[in-house]
């Protein structure tokens, strides 16, 4: 772990830090290890979530190049020609059909992430709000429609997004033989990170992406300095359409992905569920040349029970009426 990182003030006045990611993290991890059931696994334990204000207000540091901040870098620190940046993308507005027959507006703040409900009623008073919902509302096909409102992924979602230009080329005045990559690094966990202790199965991932292949870097505490394991994780359409045919990152649906732990390898080693999490990053190092675009919005340790990620035992319920 760096140790700048230790003397950066733990509770910034505009939100976020160490040391608030500190106390969230750890206090959900200990509840879980007081109060549950030795019958059941743990609830999920989120690790980044952007519609939290102080994770949103770590994100909007990245420009800054801020140690508590998300850090990017790339190929032109030895030389190379990729660039790429970071920058927090604040939710919006979508709409949600209510069994009475109303329409529930739902806006997610741009500075906090909160989100705040209203009820619009279907015969509008003016065109103008007509037109503002048909803006925002789900496609027909949208999966979303037909889940509960507690487990929808909205279109507007706050997230980081992560993009530039991979260019394969060998600077001029390199002296390596490879070029072309670019990487994102969250904020640390301090303190020797998060313990998960052996009660997670996997990695949960809120993204979309330009289906190219995204390795995903754990930096765990161990007797090795910076000691990563790797996973990778393809998203979205497949990279085979043409150019033409691709659609727009902001009109696509956001995935969910679910990254075994014992799936992430260090050279001949394994990843084991009994770690403890320093940070999480994302490399783009596929050999191709072109822009990449790639959003984040939730990342949660999880686990799986019969098929599906355990939530607590409301998942048996609704598993039970199926």
């Amino acid at each position: 772990m760096n140790r700048r990182f230790q003397i950066l003030w733990p509770f910034p006045r505009r939100g976020g830090g160490w040391g608030r990611r500190h106390i969230r993290v750890q206090g959900d991890m200990a509840k879980r290890a007081w109060w549950t059931p030795l019958a059941y696994p743990f609830q999920p334990l989120t690790l980044y979530d952007f519609t939290n204000p102080n994770d949103a207000a770590d994100a909007k540091r990245t420009d800054e190049r801020d140690l508590d901040g998300w850090r990017i870098s790339d190929d032109g620190v030895i030389g190379g020609y990729s660039k790429s940046m970071a920058s927090f993308v604040p939710g919006g507005k979508y709409n949600q059909q209510q069994e009475d027959g109303t329409t529930k507006t739902t806006i997610t703040s741009t500075e906090s992430g909160s989100e705040i409900s209203d009820h619009v009623e279907d015969d509008d008073e003016d065109e103008d709000n007509e037109a503002d919902q048909e803006e925002n509302e789900y496609d027909d096909d949208d999966p979303n429609l037909h889940l509960p409102s507690t487990e929808r992924i909205p279109l507007a979602l706050p997230h980081l997004r992560w993009e530039g230009h991979v260019d394969t080329a060998i600077g001029l005045e390199s002296k390596f033989d490879r070029a072309g990559f670019a990487a994102l690094r969250s904020p640390e966990f301090p303190y020797g990170g998060v313990g998960l202790l052996g009660g997670y199965d996997a990695l949960e991932v809120v993204c979309r992406s330009d289906a190219r292949v995204y390795t995903v870097n754990l930096t765990v505490e161990s007797m090795i300095p910076n000691d990563v394991y790797q996973g990778h994780i393809v998203t979205n359409q497949p990279a085979s359409l043409p150019e033409e045919q691709q659609q727009p990152l902001s009109s696509q649906q956001w995935n969910t992905l679910y990254l075994p732990f014992i799936e992430f390898g260090s050279g001949r080693r394994r990843l084991e569920n009994k770690i403890r999490l320093e940070s999480i990053g994302f490399t783009l190092m596929d050999g191709k040349n072109g822009p990449f675009q790639f959003d984040v919005a939730r990342i949660r340790a999880v686990n799986f029970w019969e098929g599906c990620v355990w939530e607590g035992p409301e998942t048996l319920k609704r598993r039970k009426f199926r």
